[in-house]
């Protein structure tokens, strides 16, 4: 049985959707082995701090760079 095809489109992420994207990121980044070791055990925690970087990130290259798909 095979799986339904979901669309999909790329394009430039837009400066205003940083956020999600970066929640979605730290969603799902949050429980990388690599992130426990340096963030701790608190899953919240991990998220939050996770989504601190990547609106950071994502919004400096969105805006300053446009090259964030």
């Amino acid at each position: 049985m095979s799986k339904p095809k979901i669309p999909t489109t790329i394009r430039a992420l837009e400066a205003a959707e940083t956020r999600g994207a970066a929640d979605v990121l730290a969603q799902g980044m949050r429980d990388n082995p690599l992130h426990v070791q340096a963030l701790g055990e608190n899953p919240e925690r991990r998220e939050r701090a996770l989504a601190g970087v990547f609106r950071a990130f994502l919004f400096m290259e969105a805006t300053r760079k446009g090259r964030v798909l």
